[in-house]
């Protein structure tokens, strides 16, 4: 029972003219029975408290307000007690232990039992022993219930003294809520209202107050005096109206006072919202919806910074012409408020940019709407304008015999519409529209025969629907729709699909399914987003090819149409994922029903795989293709990447068991492989040891398809240039444009098996943006040389000296152009497969591999008529018996084939395709040799470059050093040293490395004449006279395995920076962007052989002597970044025309190697002393 003489101290924060009037309880009040925020609500203004009827104890009492279940008040059970001690609870006790009411509690501001964290039960509980009796009638203010008859005479007593003072015991004045509510109010939080949201802030940092749903009937006083309050939400109360003091918040930005009982009698009331609200100038939002308003308070008219105003859901009417007084109106919501019209002033809120009108009978629409340039939304239900057609005038309508014109023509003048939905409005046709930002516009199931022209100028829209129409063709014109995602023209008449649908180039969903289209136009294949594309019943007599270039569809429907085979190459449609399945409410997939289609047969097409479809249309395309030759295959990746497990699973089925270091593939191994669709492959599997590296230029092929593997259980992002990055950058070098598939292995090994395909995908990522920076990287390179030619030529008159950079900048943007088109062909995704016997991903891989070998697009080669000749020519080839053959003898043995002229080149160059020989056209030194027993070339590379070379090379462990060598322990370890230190090879170590190829004197010599042409190594003559050592004579070099560098501060003691006054010094200067600097400078300190007759090496520099005398300086300096490292080739002479030889030499012979690597490129630029460049430019040659 709530005593105001104890318990009405909260009372003093509310003025006196306003202090609210409280509802007693009495002890005989069942818990449930308390009175519901509905019955406050209608009785407030009368002074009184209705009950909305009796209920039990152990029934929650019904009311509830918007179809909630209502929760009654719950009293913990006190301890046992006689029954005459039974005595009524106070407002403090009950604030303390019952749960909050939603908002039934009449005192303003608080809600009881905030401060409670008992569970609460769902049941009733009388707070005493025997429970309390049923309610009988209702409750008045002011005045306590009359004890029950069953109720002991001292409970009678005590409830009838019940408004005097008394003392309270120690257990109550410790739940009293007076010092919390205190203590609440004076930090302005109130009882009730969520932690979390009082220390939220806007952002100019404005204090965010949530007070909705507390039962309020009137606003504490310290909550409108609060000028820091930004946000206020009172909605959900049982407010009448807001305190003139409201104006206090000056600086509130947003009032929400949704969900009250706002009073406004008239259309100049003030009695609800204040004259004095005007004064919130700061005010922006205001949002009064669902107060059952007759009209609108008058004080919203002052105010005229709101952007926002929401009326929805009263019951206004009429909306007045103050509104355009609100001239700052962004958005305007007056849903569900039963107007009919608006007022013509409206057009002074210029910036309107939302009107939401739904839920209302629109008769008509001001004209001026077409003056508001920024009305990007009007939410209006147009079918309410199809009233006044009634069924004789639709019938006409629908004939075409009178035009419709029951839309207002100002819907098709707001020049910022973006939305306009004409669905089922029963129109026939469409004025002239200046709408110069609609993006979507429906005409679903109208009377409209021809497409409108105005239509075609909207070229702004993005979709447009005008399904379930008449219309018979579509003009040419809506190719002008270029900005059009989606094209909806269903059940219409349609009998042909222009071929100008093709420049709908941004097309992802294009739906004509319902027409009479027999044809669809090959300029389909334009559609390269297409997504959705359905066509079903239609009399589609065939799907052209041009549709499985459609590589992003994921909805191809064709039911219902006359379609007897499916195009064999639907299997490039890899997104079709699923077939004859539902995603929500659309048909997804690929749907094939209700056509006589044969091909494939009923019992493949008739499934939810399109893989089942996919695979049979590829084993037929397979079976058809004509001459299709033997794809090579190259197998590329890091060291234990599962490079040989991976052909192994390919060729043979199983994942290889051998892990050991004997196991390791040396170079390359070539293995055969039949794929059971009947394709034939040659796969290369490349060693990964680093050693390997100086041999891969030898062995990648323009004509091959590459698997790039890495090893997905130890990949690392940070890693991924080395696993991954590296490999594409030498592919991109040596082979652009190749055909590459990246290949993840190890992927049961993955730790996180949940994440092991977003690792695919995260690697995939990585790859599309290593080639998109190298491709800018490209775009700038080539912008900056073509910057420096445009300065150039403007200084070239008056500087000759300029010739030959100039020269230099020409090659450059060649070389440039050439690579940005080429780049490399990457297939889409990262192919995951496993380590385990269970291979998964393998079949898919393989699935990938046959489709490609059999696209012409990607292997034009492979697809060509071979005469029998050229395989006879093969066959005697391989008879010979020699590790390689001339040209010349080549050429002999051909013409006993009648393969004559430049049919032998063309000949070999499909030997050498097919894997049957090895033909180093692109090396100048090899154009005139071929090698037609490939296996004895790579044994020969084998025994100089292997990953085992330490093990290998262990005195005990064989004879071979002692008898075939002839080396005591003593002179071996002194030869090895040497080999480790420098790479140098002296004859009898040669002897030893090449005792299993069993060769003689003349191939011994072949060799040493064969290698320095492969760029594996140079060798040094050896003198007639053989003098000292012959174990310590160097007869063989291998600058891989050169250990020793040389340092900054030994450079100043081999090549002084200063140089004596008649010294002449050019220096050539390369620096590479793409690429790092070894791929360069190995191949140049092997050929600079023949330029030198003395040389000193170290890993990263030669110092030699030239044929002239001239001293030469080749030096190779590394930066801390991927790409950017520098060759310098300096010359020195006192004889200019020595010097000017020795530079055009190496000059030249660095071009040569660099013409061998079409992704090289590097700048160039000369610099000079003591020597006048203008000499320097007449003598170098023209083609330089």
């Amino acid at each position: 029972m709530v005593d105001k003489a104890t318990d009405t101290d909260f009372l003093q924060y509310f003025p006196e003219d306003k202090k609210p009037e409280l509802i007693r309880l009495d002890s005989h009040s069942a818990p449930g029975n308390l009175t519901d925020h509905h019955a406050v609500n209608s009785s407030s203004r009368h002074g009184s408290v209705r009950s909305r009827g009796r209920s039990s104890p152990t029934k929650p009492a019904s009311g509830a307000r918007n179809g909630t279940r209502p929760v009654s008040a719950s009293v913990p059970k006190l301890p046992n007690r006689p029954a005459s001690a039974a005595r009524p609870l106070s407002a403090a006790q009950l604030a303390s232990t019952s749960r909050p009411l939603s908002g039934k509690t009449p005192i303003p501001g608080i809600r009881s039992g905030a401060s409670s964290g008992r569970p609460v039960s769902g049941k009733n509980e009388s707070p005493t022993r025997n429970g309390s009796p049923k309610r009988k009638g209702s409750v008045s203010p002011g005045r306590s219930l009359s004890p029950s008859k069953s109720q002991p005479a001292s409970a009678k007593k005590k409830a009838g003294t019940s408004t005097k003072p008394k003392a309270k015991s120690p257990t109550l004045e410790k739940t009293s809520t007076k010092p919390k509510l205190q203590s609440q109010l004076s930090e302005n939080k109130v009882i009730g209202q969520k932690s979390s949201n009082i220390s939220n802030l806007t952002e100019d940092g404005l204090k965010i107050m949530d007070m909705s749903s507390q039962g309020m009937t009137a606003i504490p006083t310290t909550i409108i005096s609060n000028p820091d309050l930004g946000e206020l939400n009172l909605s959900c109360n049982n407010l009448r109206s807001l305190p003139t003091e409201i104006s206090g918040l000056i600086n509130l930005r947003k009032l929400d006072l949704s969900k009250n009982g706002i009073k406004c009698m008239h259309q100049k009331d003030f009695s609800g919202l204040p004259a004095e609200l005007g004064q919130l100038k700061n005010l922006r939002e205001l949002y009064i919806s669902e107060c059952n308003l007759p009209f609108v308070p008058p004080a919203i008219w002052a105010l005229q910074s709101l952007t926002v105003l929401d009326l929805s859901r009263n019951k206004i009417n009429v909306l007045l012409p103050e509104i355009g007084s609100l001239t700052s109106l962004k958005k305007l919501n007056l849903q569900q408020t039963s107007i009919t019209c608006l007022p013509s002033e409206i057009a002074y809120c210029q910036d309107l940019e939302e009107l939401l009108l739904y839920g209302n009978v629109m008769d008509s629409l001001p004209e001026t709407l077409a003056d508001m340039p920024r009305l990007r939304v009007l939410a209006v239900n147009y079918r309410s304008f199809c009233n006044i057609v009634d069924s004789y005038m639709e019938n006409l309508i629908r004939k075409g015999q009178i035009n419709s014109e029951h839309i207002p023509l100002v819907v098709f003048e707001l020049p910022a519409l973006e939305n306009l939905d004409l669905e089922c409005t029963k129109i026939n046709t469409v004025p002239e529209m200046f709408m110069d930002n609609l993006q979507e516009f429906s005409l679903y199931k109208n009377f409209i025969y021809d497409m409108p022209e105005t239509i075609c100028k909207c070229y702004t829209l993005q979709v447009f629907d005008i399904s379930k129409n008449f219309i018979r063709s579509l003009p040419s014109d809506v190719a002008e729709l270029t900005n059009l995602t989606v094209l909806k023209v269903n059940d219409n008449m349609l009998e042909k699909m222009p071929n100008s649908i093709g420049k709908l180039v941004h097309l992802e969903e294009l739906e004509m399914g319902g027409n009479k289209i027999r044809i669809i136009p090959t300029e389909i294949k334009n559609l390269s987003r297409l997504r959705r594309f359905v066509v079903d019943r239609n009399d589609i007599q065939f799907l052209p090819e041009e549709v499985c270039t459609l590589r992003e569809l994921e909805t191809l429907d064709v039911t219902q149409n006359c379609i007897k085979q499916l195009p064999i190459s639907l299997y490039n449609l890899t997104n079709l994922t699923v077939a004859h399945c539902y995603k929500g409410l659309k048909k997804h997939g690929l749907w094939l029903y209700k056509n006589p289609l044969s091909q494939p047969p009923e019992e493949v097409w008739k499934t939810d795989k399109p893989q089942d479809i996919f695979n049979y249309l590829k084993k037929l395309k397979i079976s058809q293709t004509e001459n299709l030759q033997r794809q090579k295959i190259l197998i590329i990746g890091s060291q234990g990447a599962g490079k040989s497990s991976l052909m192994d699973a390919l060729v043979f089925g199983r994942a290889r068991s051998d892990e050991k270091p004997s196991s390791k593939t040396k170079v390359l191994e070539q293995v055969p492989w039949r794929s059971e669709n009947g394709v034939d492959f040659l796969v290369y599997d490349l060693a990964g040891d680093d050693v390997y590296t100086t041999t891969y230029p030898l062995f990648l092929d323009h004509h091959s398809l590459v698997l790039l593997v890495y090893d997905s259980s130890k990949y690392e992002d940070r890693g991924y240039y080395e696993s991954v990055g590296k490999w594409l950058d030498l592919l991109h070098e040596h082979i652009p444009g190749n055909v590459v598939k990246i290949v993840g292995t190890k992927n049961d090994l993955f730790l996180d098996n949940d994440n092991e395909l977003l690792a695919a995908d995260k690697v995939w990522q990585r790859v599309q943006l290593h080639v998109q920076q190298r491709e800018e990287r490209l775009e700038d390179e080539v912008l900056r040389v073509q910057k420096d030619l445009a300065d150039m030529e403007n200084k070239l008159p008056e500087n000759k000296d300029l010739l030959f950079s100039r020269h230099q900048l020409q090659l450059q943007e060649e070389r440039l152009l050439e690579m940005a088109d080429k780049p490399l062909r990457l297939l889409p995704g990262v192919s995951s497969l496993t380590s385990s016997e269970g291979l998964y991903g393998v079949e898919e891989l393989v699935q990938d591999i046959e489709i490609c070998a059999i696209d012409k697009h990607l292997f034009p080669h492979a697809q060509r008529y071979i005469p029998d000749q050229w395989n006879k020519l093969c066959a005697a080839l391989k008879k010979k018996k020699s590790l390689f053959l001339q040209w010349d003898e080549v050429a002999d043995i051909a013409i006993r084939f009648q393969v004559k002229d430049e049919v032998v080149a063309e000949c070999i160059q499909y030997l050498h395709d097919v894997g049957e020989v090895f033909w180093f056209k692109h090396i100048p030194l090899l154009k005139d040799i071929l090698f037609h027993r490939p296996r004895a070339l790579i044994d020969v590379i084998c025994s100089l470059y292997r990953h085992d070379t330490k093990d290998f090379l262990t005195y005990d462990q064989t004879k071979i050093f002692s008898s075939k060598g002839g080396l005591t322990p003593e002179e071996f370890e002194r030869t090895i040293s040497l080999f480790f230190k420098f790479g140098q090879i002296s004859r009898p170590l040669l002897n030893c490395f090449w005792f299993y190829l069993k060769v003689n004197n003349q191939i011994f010599d072949e060799f040493l004449e064969l290698l320095p042409k492969l760029n594996l190594c140079y060798t040094i003559p050896e003198p007639f006279v053989p003098s000292g050592k012959c174990y310590l004579t160097p007869l063989v070099v291998l600058p891989w395995f050169n250990t020793e560098k040389l340092l900054t501060n030994q450079l100043q003691e081999v090549w002084p920076q200063s140089i004596p006054t008649k010294t002449k010094q050019v220096m050539l200067h390369f620096s590479l962007s793409f690429s790092d600097a070894d791929g360069l400078f190995y191949p140049l300190i092997l050929q600079a052989q023949d330029l030198l007759v003395e040389r000193t090496d170290w890993q990263n520099a030669v110092l030699g002597k030239g044929k002239n005398g001239s001293r030469i300086l080749i030096r190779k300096t590394d930066t801390d970044n991927l790409y950017g490292g520098k060759i310098e080739i300096c010359v020195r002479d006192s004889v200019l025309t020595n010097l000017l030889t020795a530079i055009r030499e190496a000059y030249s012979l660095i071009y040569m190697i660099i013409n061998q690597r079409p992704g090289l490129y590097c700048r160039v630029s000369v610099s000079t002393e003591n020597c006048n460049s203008t000499v320097l430019q007449t003598l170098m040659p023209e083609n330089m």
